[in-house]
């Protein structure tokens, strides 16, 4: 009798840590094409490792690795989607305690989520733009006086004429908040950039509106800091002077909050006309809403942003992009475009020779106030 207890105990102990073993895969979950494609792959990897072909116990192992690992994967890709949403509601408890900027901080350092409500509307994104400092109004008509009147919370109106800089914002120790430089339109005002706009700190609040910007070299910002920044009515050319590696017309390292309405980013009028491209991010703290946006000769992008990223393109004009970026949306998930159009051409029908600026601005060159 004691040792069919023996017996008997053996088997309910056998059959409890059966009941806790990782499930095994079904014969399916390698069958097929599934299975040809897990050993071509494989032999390939295994090939380019050792430089040779798996024997067939190799291969065997193989398989059962990746079939265990297969059947690992779900789980895993739960956890993950669990922690970029804690991720994201830290990030939007930093955004009630320590503003916009503290939020950037925090996606920047990576496993966000994308934060589509936040870039969804104008009115969603202004949750990022809450103006603090006394508003100061001063007019400025050269650009020493614009450097003079940079302060907290001052509106720098520029008249009628044609302005040049080299990096605006580049102070130290470091840019004023909420500064808006403000031109008399488009036709108007024209601003002459000699060097990307960076900060040697976070930005706060940085507004732009009512003119046009002349990039002279391939980028309107190339900031390496936090940044929330307002483009308002704003007309961007010239910054398609070849196409660079890691370089792109806006580009915030640091995390940005961007929004961008009744803007124009148009390529041909630099020494490559349609080399350029409009974003790129290396993480996932990109906010960003174009409303009435119209981009036209050049790349959007978006296959070189981060998953997680956030963007809307809200009725916007996308004319001879060469890229195509609606198709690339699939991949990134926070990148939406409602309305709007969009034209594709290929890299070949690029212009030959640029256009001129005077043709919008004649006698630009004469007038410049340094």
């Amino acid at each position: 009798m004691k040792s069919t207890w023996i017996t008997v105990g053996a088997a309910l102990a056998l059959a409890l840590a059966s009941a806790r073993q990782e499930p095994t895969a079904s014969p399916e979950l390698l069958a097929g094409e599934y299975r040809t494609f897990a050993e071509l792959e494989i032999r390939r990897g295994f090939k380019g490792s050792v430089h040779r072909e798996p024997s067939e116990g190799e291969l065997r192992e193989a398989l059962h690795l990746f079939e265990q690992r297969a059947l690992e994967l779900p789980a895993a890709v739960a956890r993950e989607l669990g922690e970029r949403e804690q991720r994201n509601l830290e990030a939007r408890a930093d955004l009630e305690t320590g503003g916009p900027l503290a939020m950037l901080k925090n996606l920047a350092g990576g496993g966000g989520g994308a934060l589509v409500d936040l870039v969804a509307s104008r009115d969603a994104l202004a949750a990022l733009f809450v103006r603090t400092q006394p508003a100061t109004r001063v007019t400025a008509s050269t650009s020493a006086e614009v450097r003079a009147a940079l302060a907290p919370g001052a509106t720098i109106q520029l008249p009628a004429g044609a302005y040049a800089f080299d990096n605006l914002l580049d102070l130290e120790p470091a840019f004023p908040p909420e500064v808006s430089l403000v031109g008399a339109g488009r036709e108007r005002t024209l601003i002459v950039l000699d060097a990307p706009l960076a900060s040697r700190g976070p930005l706060e609040d940085f507004r732009l509106a009512h003119c046009t910007v002349l990039v002279r070299g391939k980028q309107l910002f190339r900031q390496e800091f936090a940044a929330t920044v307002e483009l308002d009515d704003v007309r961007v050319i010239g910054f398609d002077n070849g196409v660079q590696s890691g370089a792109a017309l806006l580009e915030f390292r640091g995390g940005v909050a961007l929004s961008a309405r009744s803007c124009a980013f148009l390529g041909g009028y630099g020494e490559l006309p349609g080399g350029a491209i409009a974003l790129a991010t290396p993480n996932t703290a990109l906010l960003a809403h174009f409303e009435a946006c119209e981009f036209d000769l050049h790349s959007l992008g978006l296959s070189r942003l981060a998953r997680g990223v956030s963007v809307t393109f809200l009725d916007c004009t996308l004319s001879r992009i060469f890229d195509s970026p609606i198709k690339e949306t699939e991949s990134w998930l926070g990148v939406r475009f409602e309305g709007g159009s969009l034209q594709r051409i290929p890299a070949s029908a690029r212009p030959k020779s640029p256009r001129a600026v005077e043709e919008l601005f004649p006698g630009w060159r004469e007038r410049l106030s340094r």
